[in-house]
């Protein structure tokens, strides 16, 4: 029996040390950044030897951070001093909360402070090698240290170019296939250069975005005619294994353009009279990538050219003639007439594209018509000089052709044939010269053929005429003296 109730002492003994047991923490590690702020579980570890209790937190301290605990489980901790780097401890004490308040341990937290590596997204819009900053957007530099990129790692994805360190803070990347578009991964790690120890990792994500290159074209237009302009010839393509092609053309304000294949265009403007520059604008796309393009324009200088002009006219006239413009790319013209010798009448009929010029009776001249013609390139002027002759009441039996001179124009002397006169021979009586104001300088018997000095009269147009008995006209010929 006493064997029995020592045995029954013991179990109870050994039940109540063991129901009394305080909870046993496990100590605990974190790695943070210096910026984080962290909810930590230093409890997820631990043990509980009290069956139908639980253990809860209820004070921390000790260590260079701020640590407070925020509920049963939970304790949040950040780091506030700014000159500290490394290792980093405080204390926590867990008790049971229910049927042992009092029985408690205390287990510690090591947190490791370390810099941090922010990932980096970088756009790359043009085949070319691109020096890449990657340390700013990092944290931590502590007082009286900084960062250091120490290593660069390829990751799987990347296969379109190669990267290089250069110093502390830059790394230089190049993409090497142009066949590739989309994202291009490499890693870095940055370490504290007073604790070299302490690194983080990150990511660089280059977007590859090689749109083709279109660059702005001119063309100049001098002639009422269209200009064919290859639009590419200029243009640089990323992908050696596309190309590009002109998509749509929109812009032209004067003009209308039509677009031919995939590089080439026809302008044509719709009104010539507009000197100046017009401008329009084109897509190129890729040909397999068609959603990647760049736009650029086309300044098509238009200059017109001068007026070409030019009048239509009776070299010689008897009492009436008329000119005719016959001007091409004119807006409008002007006529100007100079009487060289004599005078007459110039009228305009109905528009600025004829011009009537009259002698009047008994008189005949010399003139010179100007025509000048303009559009926005500025003016043309032609001048022509003819003759115009009304002598006698208007009828003359001697046409002009039975009257011959020569030489003509004559220097010394000329010879005036009148054997084609015929019957009109016998009536007449004189043959004179005189000036165009009609005062007469020589005075020969008509006969079939004259011999006659002209040494003595000096040089320009002057007029003879063949009279009857009765001092009539009978015909009029033209005589020009040249010394």
């Amino acid at each position: 029996m006493r064997k029995l109730y020592v045995l029954f002492l013991l179990v109870f003994c050994i039940i109540t040390a063991y129901g009394q047991r305080a909870p046993r923490p496990l100590n605990d590690s974190y790695t943070i950044t210096r910026l984080d702020s962290v909810g930590l579980t230093p409890l997820s570890n631990d043990s509980n030897f009290i069956a139908g209790d639980t253990v809860c937190l209820t004070q921390v301290y000790g260590g260079h951070g701020w640590a407070a605990v925020t509920d049963c489980k939970h304790v949040s901790y950040q780091q506030t001093d700014r000159g500290f780097y490394g290792r980093d401890t405080f204390f926590y004490v867990s008790c049971y909360s229910h049927l042992q308040p009092t029985l408690c341990d205390t287990g510690r937290v090591f947190m490791t402070i370390r810099p941090r590596a922010n990932n980096d997204t970088i756009l790359l819009m043009q085949y070319d090698s691109l020096w890449l900053r990657l340390m700013d957007n990092d944290s931590n530099k502590v007082v009286g240290d900084s960062l250091c990129l120490s290593s660069l790692l390829r990751t799987t994805t990347s296969r379109a170019g190669w990267s290089v360190l250069r110093g502390c803070d830059s790394v230089k990347y190049k993409t090497l296939n142009t066949g590739y578009w989309g994202l291009d991964t490499f890693r870095y790690k940055a370490c504290s250069r007073k604790i070299p120890t302490l690194c983080d990792t990150g990511v660089v994500i280059v977007n590859l975005y090689f749109p083709p290159k279109v660059f702005d074209d001119s063309a100049t237009l001098t002639q009422p005619d269209t200009v064919s302009v290859r639009l590419q010839a200029n243009d640089s393509v990323y992908i050696v294994t596309d190309s590009i092609c002109v998509t749509s053309i929109y812009g032209p304000a004067a003009a209308w353009a039509t677009l031919y294949g995939c590089d080439s265009l026809t302008f044509h403007p719709t009104d010539f009279h507009n000197s100046g520059d017009d401008t329009l604008y084109y897509v190129s796309c890729y040909t397999t990538l068609p959603d990647k393009c760049d736009t650029a324009s086309l300044i098509v200088k238009v200059t017109l050219p001068l007026p070409g002009v030019d009048f239509t006219y009776e070299e010689s006239a008897h009492c009436l003639t008329t000119a005719q413009d016959a001007s091409v790319l004119s807006d409008s013209v002007h006529w100007e007439v100079t009487y060289i010798s004599g005078n007459g009448t110039d009228t305009t009929w109905g528009n600025t594209n004829l011009i009537t010029i009259q002698a009047t009776p008994d008189s005949a001249f010399q003139a010179e018509v100007c025509l000048t013609a303009y559009n926005p390139s500025g003016d043309t002027t032609i001048c022509y000089t003819f003759w115009i002759e009304c002598i006698g009441s208007g009828v003359h039996d001697l046409d002009i052709a039975a009257i011959s001179v020569y030489p003509n124009p004559a220097n010394d002397a000329v010879n005036i044939d009148l054997s084609q006169a015929g019957a009109a021979l016998s009536s007449l009586a004189t043959v004179e010269v005189s000036d165009l104001t009609g005062r007469i300088l020589k005075r020969e018997v008509a006969k079939e053929t004259i011999h006659l000095s002209v040494s003595d009269l000096g040089s320009g147009l002057y007029l003879l005429g063949c009279t009857d008995q009765t001092g009539a006209s009978r015909g009029i010929a033209k005589l020009q003296v040249i010394h």
